[in-house]
């Protein structure tokens, strides 16, 4: 979490579920993150799929 309460993107390798390096779905590398749309990257709101959550997950901190 950012020192404003906002929860940040999580990185490649980071997440609940890991996936081999580099990710599938994005191409990115362990502590990475992954690029816009990627359809594996974790929502930090909810913990699903950030693609497919209903998540406002625009306002996370995107450092």
């Amino acid at each position: 979490m950012t020192d404003r309460g906002e929860k940040e993107r999580i990185p490649f390798g980071e997440e609940r579920h890991r996936e081999e390096s580099p990710c599938p779905g994005c191409g990115v590398y362990d502590f990475e993150l992954h690029q816009a749309g990627c359809p594996v990257e974790e929502c930090p709101i909810c913990g699903g799929l950030r693609a497919q959550c209903g998540c406002d997950a625009d306002e996370v901190d995107q450092s």
